[in-house]
């Protein structure tokens, strides 16, 4: 099983997504918390598509989640033509089981 891994700035998230990626220990999922900080998440979000693109690499799931933004106050991350393509907004507080079917739903593994 891979170990869940946790940043606490925009430089360690993309430091860490980047090291993940040289190691060849892709991140199945990335879940940014929009309540930290949304110029950051949108900042990374771009920063990891950038890497994404040159490095030809899939495109990693990013789920964002947030106590207080709405989803129509993240449709740029959201969109999935855009810049970011983010794939979720799950609203906090949720449940482990939410987020696991939501989880499994995404990555096709039922």
């Amino acid at each position: 099983a891979n170990p869940i891994l946790q940043a606490r700035s925009l430089g360690e998230a993309y430091n860490t997504f980047v090291m993940c990626h040289k190691h060849k220990r892709l991140l199945d999922v990335l879940i940014l918390d929009l309540d930290a900080g949304m110029d950051e998440a949108r900042e990374l979000c771009k920063m990891i598509r950038i890497y994404e693109k040159e490095n030809n690499m899939d495109k990693t799931l990013i789920m964002l989640t947030s106590e207080r933004v709405l989803a129509r106050e993240v449709l740029d991350l959201l969109d999935r033509n855009g810049v970011y393509q983010a794939q979720f907004l799950l609203n906090k507080p949720f449940s482990k089981t939410s987020l696991y079917n939501l989880l499994c739903q995404t990555l096709e593994i039922y």
